[in-house]
């Protein structure tokens, strides 16, 4: 079942910030608020956005949150 959330969580997250819902340099949602939003936990809302930095769509900022970078 993890599995199943962790995909559903990374392809919305994907469409959204390529549909340009979440644009270049704008802040994603807090993990507190996505897990609140997938009723998953937070290992798996952490799993989704570790996918996402490793293509190249995201990037981690300490202490600040997670920031889209792709273009």
């Amino acid at each position: 079942m993890a599995k199943t959330k962790y995909n559903k969580i990374y392809h919305e997250l994907k469409m959204k910030i390529e549909d340009e819902e979440y644009r270049h340099g704008d802040l994603i949602p807090s993990e507190s608020v996505l897990v609140a939003e997938y009723d998953c936990s937070r290992n798996t809302v952490r799993r989704a956005i570790a996918e996402l930095v490793s293509l190249g769509y995201l990037q981690s900022i300490k202490g600040k949150g997670v920031r889209v970078i792709y273009q």
